[in-house]
């Protein structure tokens, strides 16, 4: 099981956050690795983790939210950024060897969605979206992933994770978070 995996799957996030290479403000994230803007809907969410290394993960969670058994659950997105220059700008080939674990581990998609679907929310146009399901420990779970290779040939990998029960009052809180990613060059 990859590292990757294992922070989706756990749930459990608790890291001090360096700051270094993304620029905070409050709900919008400019991620510079990846040239990559990001808003979150609503202050419950924070940048809990960064790591750096052959791969790059910022980690966002939400703020607990309480399930109809009493468990404090807290939804979960992971932005990963990595050299793909391998892949040849071919987004398919990169998103079918990033499935793979998370498919060994059960993780069935339900929808899938590239830049030639109507009302496509994402302005990268090398890139697709996933609408997937799993369970983990008689849990049931949503989990968007999200695959794009960048102008800079950055493979950009990020999934949203939250169980099912919350998706009927929160879902449309990740929906928010995917319609609002944009790739933005920034300015040093």
């Amino acid at each position: 099981m990859n590292r990757i995996n294992v922070i989706l799957f756990v749930f459990i996030i608790i890291h001090s956050v360096s700051g270094q290479n993304v620029t905070d403000l409050k709900t919008e994230y400019r991620i510079k690795e990846a040239d990559l803007f990001v808003k979150f809907p609503n202050s419950n969410w924070d940048l809990a983790n960064k790591e750096e290394g052959r791969l790059t993960q910022y980690i966002f969670k939400r703020k607990a939210i309480t399930d109809n058994k009493e468990r404090q659950i807290i939804p979960a997105v992971i932005i990963c950024i990595e050299d793909a220059s391998a892949y040849k700008q071919d987004v398919m080939l990169y998103s079918i060897e990033r499935q793979k674990s998370f498919i060994n581990m059960g993780v069935k998609i339900d929808t899938i969605s590239i830049q030639s679907n109507a009302g496509y929310p994402l302005s990268y146009k090398n890139s697709c979206i996933y609408k997937c399901h799993y369970t983990d420990n008689e849990t049931n779970h949503i989990l968007y992933m999200i695959h794009i290779i960048n102008k800079e040939n950055k493979g950009i990998q990020i999934y949203l994770d939250m169980t099912q029960e919350l998706a009927g009052e929160y879902e449309h809180e990740f929906i928010a978070v995917i319609k609002s990613i944009k790739e933005q060059k920034q300015k040093d």
